[in-house]
């Protein structure tokens, strides 16, 4: 009988925990007829029989308690209030009280068993009794370690990189960035909350044992990794003396033991998020488009002609066109809040004759109402493409919108200026419960009026809520958590349409030498994002949506046709065409010698699916 080894995974996720023990040399059936986990008085996790078995890679933390540290070295375990059980989970309620900080931690501990891993979830919930005002950290001491054997970590970094080292004996500690201070450097910076532990020189032995620790993304984690014989933790700063900590706040950890990969690892990680991946069809897509109501709104049916001529109806099939420009205004995009509608019919590019005509020289105002919104999308969708309608300009919103303009939803201003904004320009807070209504209300009404005619949605600029915004006095909090979750409702929302209908984020990681921002694609379906091309933005971009798809619209397609070609064969990014600004130049347009190199990268690029990887250590494409 063949005999298995199971990695462990720890992982931290907002919905879920699952926490799990690596094996080694145990036989399937003995992993199946495993006790349940068991706890000491006071909730300490206590090793399982697998542990003491002699050649178990693993070593297993005795001292697993989670703890809120406050003023960098008081340890508060608290008193042991209330036990409870059931088949699923143990709970655990601590009363914790010291001076200003009264709060209540529920940890809740439960384990799963599927095919070649064991998990143990476990959540904790931090209950204020009243405001807490200092900052408080949670921690969360991993179940197991390595032996003071020879072990390696794998890390997948901001910058796309997968990082392997060895391990140097001594405790290192990374960072998930997402809520909170800026970090000093960019050193040690991961791009998505998990790591890996296994033995060295077995990265992509599929017959390793491995631990896979992982956090939910909805907060900042920072990961201390275990060294010889010393022990790791998972570490959350909940910035209490910068926003109210007067409401419950849940983590969610994963531990996965497994048998694989590193691959095998990620892709495990991936599924403590709770969320699908985006459909099939995205992975076939070779060429993308935008089009910003381009040639007094007809340079849409141009393009579309000039394809269809030249291209039979399979290759069409692997295009994805974005219609941008359709609506009205930044911030109201036909909708109406009260009737919870779209309206009938409005003017597309309303400030056109006003705005600077040096940025847009060609933009016109246009007549447009639903039918022709739906004519467009047909027209499209009849000939074979791919079409994804332009949800929003991020948080923006002019103050033209009147109906939903006030100060008290504004993160910030500035922002997007141009033929769709009348009035200036304000980023809204996701925080402010209005906001979120507002989105949201937008969205069933965008998906009851062309949910039927599209293949999904782009949500462009996601980037404008930075992990550093503390939201406002109306609305404090962490904006970029708020930002993540009304991302993974948005999603949900165009899932429960239909499956094979995305939503597309646009976070421009790395674009601008914005190295910090949040990976909000996370949540969604993958991105299609305004970065140009930008070849120093490829990288930022691949664990954030190593499952799905990374594109990118290139407003100057024809002078920077070489950052186009380095997405396309550095990083399996579609061929890019854009209509309607800056190169305002559609294929209907170009020369036959320029749009022809465009066609020759296409028919390139159609050969391979999309399958996203990583950037191995020591090498970065320029």
């Amino acid at each position: 009988m063949r005999r298995y080894f199971f990695p462990i995974i720890v992982a931290v996720s907002c919905p879920m925990f699952v926490f799990c023990l690596s094996l080694t040399a145990i036989h399937v059936q003995e992993i199946l007829d495993l006790p349940r986990i068991r706890f000491d008085g006071n909730g300490e996790l206590l090793p399982m029989p697998i542990f003491e078995q002699a050649d178990y890679p693993f070593r297993f933390n005795k001292n697993n308690r989670p703890y809120i540290l406050i003023r960098k070295s008081d340890v508060l375990y608290g008193s042991l209030k209330l036990t409870s059980w059931n088949e699923n989970a143990h709970v655990f309620v601590y009363d914790i009280q010291q001076e200003n900080i009264r709060l209540q931690m529920q940890y809740e501990i439960s384990s799963y068993r599927c095919d070649r891993q064991l998990g143990i979830v476990q959540k904790i919930s931090l209950i204020p009794d009243s405001e807490i005002k200092e900052d408080i950290t949670l921690v969360l001491p991993y179940v197991a370690g390595m032996p003071s054997s020879p072990f390696s970590l794998f890390a997948p970094m901001k910058n796309g990189v997968g990082k392997e080292m060895p391990n140097n004996g001594e405790i290192t500690e990374w960072l998930y960035y997402l809520t909170g201070v800026k970090p000093a450097q960019e050193k040690n910076l991961l791009a998505i909350p998990m790591m890996e532990l296994y033995p060295q020189n077995t990265k992509e032995d599929e017959s390793a044992a491995r631990i896979v620790f992982a956090a939910d993304p909805y907060f900042s984690t920072q990961f201390a990794m275990p060294g010889d014989m010393k022990d790791g933790a998972f570490r959350w700063t909940c910035e209490s003396s910068k926003i109210p900590f007067d409401q419950p706040i849940q983590r969610t950890f994963t531990t996965i033991f497994m048998e694989g990969g590193v691959e095998d690892g990620l892709q495990q990680f991936y599924q403590t998020l709770d969320i699908p991946p985006g459909p099939a069809w995205l992975h076939d897509i070779a060429m993308v488009g935008y089009d910003y109501l381009s040639d007094k709104g007809q340079g849409w049916y141009k393009d579309i002609d000039w394809l269809t001529e030249r291209l039979p109806k399979e290759d069409r099939q692997r295009i994805c066109l974005a219609l941008h420009g359709w609506y009205d205004i930044l911030g109201r995009y036909t909708y109406n809040a009260k009737t919870k509608k779209l309206d009938s019919q409005w003017t597309a590019f309303p400030n056109a004759s006003h705005c600077d005509k040096k940025v847009f020289p060609n933009s016109v105002s246009v007549d447009m109402s639903q039918e022709k919104v739906r004519e467009r999308l047909r027209y499209a969708k009849e000939r074979g493409f791919r079409v994804v309608l332009y949800f929003a300009d991020g948080m923006a919103i002019c103050e033209g919108a009147k109906e939903e303009f006030f100060i008290e939803k504004i993160l910030y201003s500035g922002g997007w200026q141009g033929p769709d904004t009348i009035g200036p320009t304000h980023i809204m807070n996701p925080l402010h419960p209005a906001v979120r209504e507002w989105f949201l209300g937008y969205m069933q009404a965008l998906l009851e009026t062309y949910g039927g005619y599209v293949d999904g949605f782009v949500w462009d600029e996601t980037f404008h809520v930075d992990p550093e915004h503390y939201g406002t006095k109306y609305a404090p909090g962490y904006a970029s958590h708020a930002m993540m979750t009304l991302t993974r409702e948005l999603t949900e929302s165009v899932h429960r349409l239909r499956p094979d209908c995305v939503f597309l984020a646009s976070d421009c990681l790395g674009a601008n030498g914005w190295n910090f921002k949040a990976p909000y694609a996370l949540m969604a379906d993958g991105t299609y994002q305004d970065s140009h091309c930008q070849p120093a933005a490829w990288p930022y971009g691949i664990f954030p949506n190593y499952r799905n798809v990374l594109w990118s619209c290139n407003w100057n397609p024809v002078q920077h046709f070489d950052w186009t070609e380095i997405g396309v064969r550095k990083y399996q990014a579609p061929v890019v065409f854009t209509n309607g600004w800056n190169d305002d130049m559609g294929f209907s347009e170009m020369p036959e010698a320029t749009a022809q190199k465009f066609i020759n990268l296409f028919q390139e690029r159609k050969k391979i699916a999309t399958r996203l990887k990583w950037i191995p250590s020591g090498i970065l494409f320029q």
